[in-house]
């Protein structure tokens, strides 16, 4: 029997800080997670998961009822984690043979292997990668492939579409009065959701999805394509224009366009937030704002896995990854990447770059402490009714003790 295995490959590092606590097919471009996605396209057939090690033990917490790091016996298909599971890519591996794979700009993307040829995928420290010599090379070099944190944001169009064909839920109910509706047959509201009187849904450019248990206060403005998670508030007044992913447990507010919010995030207040990916945890403070154009609407650069990357694009925004925090006021300058567990605030724009367990802003920075991160963890988490488990406070402390080691902390 044809089974399906997604891994992360040795690329995978270039999403780093956004990946540092989490395993790539945790990623979301639309209300569903990447594996989620590929489950849907192949009819909620049940996927292993291969993982870089560092994160095995949290991948199996994550996915306790799924097999990681586990070659299955038998045929399979083995998919890249950072290939956009679209209906392309779809049938680009439906049409795979045994012994075919899958490269797209010289990168292993998707090879279905025989019982014989489960070698031909092999595990390393820093991921899983397919050795082509013995395989058939299928080229595919214009399939969407997610290469750093600031591509996420640019999928969100396509896949709230493919998002769409999942729901089992329909259009607004005719009980919300007060609402105004541009393209209503594009407008998909579960009943448990809330809209408020006031509220203006444009779907003329693509969908709005509001998933189950989500409030949407008065007087909000919401631009499709959007996607707004189970149990996610939208503060009154906000304006939440195309191209935006809320993910489950988040509360947001303010302005917001062309951005990913992964779960139990927060942006609740005024400030204009664009072209931008929150992780886990996160919370911006009132009147955080960023920058996603520079004046010269010349190329962005950002940063991957610390290093500095022309991005080829004119709108890069934000990255923060989990557990960081902004305070009041905060300016993010354009492609500004923050690591994990980081407190940035203070006056003026503070660097592009503040690594894992920044503590400080524009005019000093130090190692913020790992106790006190961990202590500040329980605390958000707690109030969530989630527990920080044992394995994320490895994982944390894995990441501390090379940040200790950088330029932050001399």
């Amino acid at each position: 029997m044809l089974s399906y295995i997604l891994y992360e490959d040795v690329l995978s590092f270039r999403l780093n800080p956004i990946i540092r606590l989490i395993p790539v097919f945790s990623l979301r471009t639309c209300g569903l997670e990447l594996h989620q996605v590929w489950e849907k396209l192949f009819k909620n057939e049940a996927i292993a998961l291969c993982t870089r090690d560092l994160l095995t033990q949290r991948t199996e917490e994550l996915f306790p009822q799924r097999k990681v790091n586990t070659l299955q016996s038998g045929e399979f298909i083995a998919i890249n984690a950072r290939l956009l599971p679209d209906h392309v890519s779809l049938k680009a591996i439906e049409e795979l043979t045994p012994g075919q794979v899958i490269v797209c700009n010289d990168v292993p993307m998707a090879a279905r292997l025989s019982e014989h040829q489960t070698n031909a995928l092999i595990n390393t420290t820093e991921g899983w990668f397919i050795e082509t010599d013995e395989l058939e090379i299928i080229r595919h070099d214009s399939l969407k492939v997610i290469r750093f944190s600031w591509d996420l944001p640019g999928y969100v169009d396509s896949m709230i579409s493919i998002e769409k064909e999942t729901l089992d839920f329909g259009h607004l109910s005719e009980s919300f009065s007060g609402i105004h509706q541009i393209n209503p047959e594009n407008i998909y509201i579960h009943p448990t959701a809330i809209v408020m009187p006031g509220c203006v849904l444009d779907a003329t450019d693509g969908s709005i999805i509001i998933h189950a248990e989500a409030k949407v206060m008065p007087n909000c403005y919401l631009q499709g394509p959007l996607t707004i998670g189970y149990g996610s508030t939208i503060k009154a007044g906000a304006r939440i224009y195309e191209g935006t992913v809320i993910g489950p447990i988040c509360k947001v507010g303010g302005e917001i366009e062309n951005s990913i919010f992964h779960s139990y995030s927060n942006k609740q207040h005024e400030g204009f937030l664009g072209h931008s990916v929150v992780g886990k945890w996160v919370n911006l403070g009132a009147d955080t704002n960023n920058s996603d154009l520079k004046n010269n609407y010349g190329n962005v650069k950002s940063w991957s896995d610390g290093h500095q990357v022309d991005t080829e694009k004119k709108f890069v925004g934000l990255t923060i990854a989990d557990h960081s925090k902004s305070g009041i006021n905060t300016m993010f300058n354009t492609g500004t990447v923050v690591g994990i567990m980081s407190n940035i605030f203070g006056g003026g724009f503070p660097p592009t770059y503040l690594p894992d367990f920044s503590w400080g802003g524009a005019e000093s920075l130090e190692l913020y402490k790992l106790e006190k991160g961990i202590e500040v963890a329980e605390r958000v988490t707690l109030r969530r009714n989630v527990t920080l488990s044992e394995a994320e406070k490895e994982l944390i402390a894995h990441w501390y003790k090379i940040a200790s080691t950088n330029e932050i902390s001399k």
